[in-house]
């Protein structure tokens, strides 16, 4: 047996996060295909319908027998029968080792439905499941019926489909789709299940075994086994010698002798979700890959080990070698903004950054919360900032908002700006966000506090055409996770109270999802005074990075830090300084937790500008949010932002102004143990002359560059550049107005 890898190298434009396509080639158990029969039998106990006894008799022989099993449920039985499972005892079964697969929303027949109601009790009872028990790989149709447009359907959602077709599963006849099990019915003896043990271990087949209700009587239960044959069942399956696996689990195990030299690609997109795709070649040396671009990104060029290619979908892969590379160049095309409003006092403005050197329309898609949406074409010149006012055509609204380039093709940037003055508050305060690309499962918000006198809201955008069912697991300073459910319904945005939820504290989010959403999360304080916003992140990593920050001009910033993982977290903060790095020493987090860093308080740190590097042993998020003016007679103002995962070779930051009374500052810092060259362009609002300025920074060090000393007075978007070959940078912009009684922070968008 042998194999060949095949290493891809990624670039992305406007990403939110890197894109990366992880490959893996070679003879993919040619061999093994060849066989007669699978390396060993396998059983897997699954269970359908949620029933009440299969809870109260059937787990504790499974926990007994260290049987794991499978239970297909239908999500409109949960919590609603006392005859069936409910939330907490589907828990419980996961907690052993259990895996959760769906059986629809409904116990319909999936052969009746139209073609829209088939993708609803697919897709309904997967967002379901996978916000409260994670992903969500098989499925197992009710009545066990199937045919061709049902198994189309369901390839599209699920890895597999379990029906009740009699029999064991071999080499011969395998197919995921239509998986053949042993019925338990109330004639059927432990006898019986022992001998279909010994038959799965001689054969070498994966022996699967249907479980309804498990009672005292079952006279009157066709599909029923006794509370005593179920345990002597579990007893024989442990003493079989054949493994006990849950479905995913053996599908795992026995997929790959069906894969004759295949290349394996996933392509993650700057929201951080995964589309797996898998390709056959030709006997190892040449074939296919999909390389389709995610929602929001297209593909810009193909570079195949070094050599420009054609844009093709999908690309034909001309010679598989060890160290072949794939260099795959996306632009961002779209954008989403989950906050908006021009109601309850706010005003609200969007920028829109054309870097190219061509014109660009660019159409808006408006989605208030209580109207049908509303659509706006925007021409964009080349080389420009462009300012987008949504009151003019919405009025008084709360909305979201989609924006991007009609050609498909062009890369553009967007960020939103929101202003308000708060009940009592002597000026108007502002936040600023850019938007993201993609909707995804899961998103992450360090900052968030419904305590010290602030409110958190945690915004959800629902683009899609099901609801969305949503987990919001608040990451406490103190006192571990709490998980609170929430609907959000198809096409529309929801809102969260962090006080309602969970009371006074201090936490981070997690927001997951069974279907993809976007998330931001804005906070208050002072009745509204101060306020700042940001976009969640939506992988976690063991590096993140902060450009802005300082402590000295009256400024306090905080670093938060969100541990989501099950274990401890150990963490390193490098502060880059003017005058250079300098590494606090390591603390550790309780696994679900968030920690707070007042930098201000750090030794050393006294009155100095700074960036941040958060580094941790697991993956973490981090997030750092700034307040100044506190005691002045405007009253204290705030700004945030989430961090990046990894620096990048270019950021563009649409909004940006010297004009009306405010400054903007953008924001560079050098990560790297070696100088840097940087080109600041500053791109006019209209359109026009493109003013640039170049830097060198010193190693690991941070600058401050003033628009005003580029643009006196005007507005523009800015991009920053990298000349250095091979160094990246992090940048982000912050905005003050109102002789600083407001400001704003942002981290753009970027590419490499």
């Amino acid at each position: 047996m042998f194999r060949r890898a095949l290493t891809v190298c990624v670039v992305v434009l406007l990403g939110l996060s890197m894109v990366q396509l992880a490959f893996l080639a070679g003879s993919a158990q040619k061999a093994q295909a060849l066989l007669p029969s699978f390396g060993r039998g396998l059983v897997s106990a699954t269970f359908d319908d949620s029933w009440e006894g299969q809870y109260t008799y059937g787990l504790p022989s499974m926990t007994a027998h260290n049987v794991p099993g499978t239970m297909f449920t239908c999500t409109s039985f949960v919590d609603s029968d006392p005859t069936r499972l409910t939330t907490a005892q589907l828990h419980a079964f996961q907690a052993g080792g259990s895996e959760i697969g769906s059986h629809q929303v409904d116990h319909v027949d999936p052969t009746t439905l139209t073609p829209a109601q088939l993708t609803y009790q697919l897709t309904a009872s997967k967002a379901w499941l996978e916000a409260r028990f994670g992903p969500v790989y098989d499925y197992a149709s009710p009545y066990g019926t199937y045919n061709a447009t049902t198994i189309a359907a369901i390839r599209q959602y699920y890895l597999s489909q379990r029906t009740v077709d009699d029999g064991y599963d071999s080499i011969t006849n395998f197919d995921q789709y239509t998986l053949k099990v042993k019925h338990l019915f109330n004639t059927t003896t432990p006898a019986d299940v022992a001998g279909w043990l010994a038959q799965a271990k001689a054969d070498k087949t994966w022996l699967i075994l249907v479980f309804h209700q498990i009672d005292l009587d079952t006279s009157a239960e066709p599909y029923g086994v006794t509370p005593t044959d179920f345990d002597t069942m579990m007893q024989d399956v442990q003493t079989s010698g054949v493994p006990s696996v849950t479905t995913k689990q053996a599908l795992d195990e026995l997929l790959p002798y069906f894969q004759k030299y295949s290349v394996n690609a996933s392509v993650t997109g700057g929201d951080g979700t995964v589309t797996p795709a898998q390709q056959s070649l030709d006997y190892g040396y040449k074939g296919t890959m999909n390389i389709s671009a995610a929602p929001g990104f297209s593909i810009s060029s193909i570079t195949d080990n070094g050599v420009s290619q054609p844009v093709a979908n999908p690309y034909v892969i001309p010679y598989v070698t060890q160290n072949h590379s794939v260099a795959v160049t996306f632009a961002h095309t779209i954008w989403y903004l989950a906050e908006g409003s021009t109601s309850w006092g706010f005003s609200d403005y969007m920028s829109i950054q054309n870097p190219n050197s061509w014109p660009v329309t660019a159409d808006i898609k408006y989605m208030p919360s209580d109207s049908p949406d509303v659509t706006q074409a925007v021409s964009l010149p080349p080389m420009s900032q462009t300012t987008v006012n949504p009151a003019d055509l919405l009025g008084q609204k709360d909305f979201s908002t989609v924006v991007h380039s009609r050609d498909g093709t062009s890369a553009i940037a967007v960020d939103r700006t929101m202003t308000w003055t708060g009940t009592g508050a002597p000026s108007p305060e502002g936040h600023n966000s850019i938007g993201t690309n993609a909707p995804a499962k899961n998103w992450f918000l360090p900052e968030g506090s419904s305590n010290w006198g602030f409110e958190t809201w945690v915004l959800v955008l629902n683009p899609g055409v099901i609801d969305a069912e949503v987990a919001l697991t608040y990451m406490t300073q103190a006192g571990g996770p709490r998980k609170v459910f929430h609907s959000v319904a198809a096409h529309s945005r929801a809102t969260f109270s962090m006080a309602s939820d969970i009371g006074q504290q201090d936490a981070s989010v997690q927001v997951t999802s069974g279907v993809p959403v976007i998330a931001e999360i804005s906070m208050y304080r002072y009745n509204k005074r101060e306020g700042h916003e940001s976009i969640g992140a939506t992988t976690p990593s063991t590096d993140y990075y902060l450009a802005e920050g300082t402590t000295s001009f009256g400024f306090s910033t905080y670093l938060l830090v969100q541990n989501p993982e099950g274990v401890p977290a150990t963490v390193t903060i490098t502060y880059m300084t003017p005058s250079g790095p300098k590494v606090q020493s390591p603390f550790t987090m309780p696994a679900f937790s968030r920690q707070t860093i007042l930098v201000n308080g750090v030794a050393g740190m006294d009155k100095t500008d700074l960036s941040s590097h958060v580094h941790a042993n697991v993956p973490i998020v981090a997030e750092r949010s700034m307040y100044w003016g506190q005691g002045t007679p405007l009253g204290e103002a705030g700004h945030d932002s989430i961090g990046i995962t990894q620096p990048h070779s270019v950021f563009y930051l649409p909004d940006g102004q010297s004009s009306g009374g405010r400054e903007t500052f953008t924001l560079v810092e050098n990560p790297n143990p070696s100088s840097v060259a940087v080109e600041l362009s500053y791109l006019p609002a209209g359109g026009g002359k493109t003013v640039s300025v170049i830097a060198t920074l010193a190693a690991e060090t941070r600058a401050t560059f003033a628009m005003k000393d580029a643009v006196p007075n005007g507005r523009a978007s800015i991009m920053v550049s990298s000349r250095t070959a091979g160094k990246k940078i992090i940048v982000e912009r912050s905005m003050y107005w109102n002789n600083r009684g407001a400001g704003t922070n942002s981290i753009g968008g970027f590419s490499d």
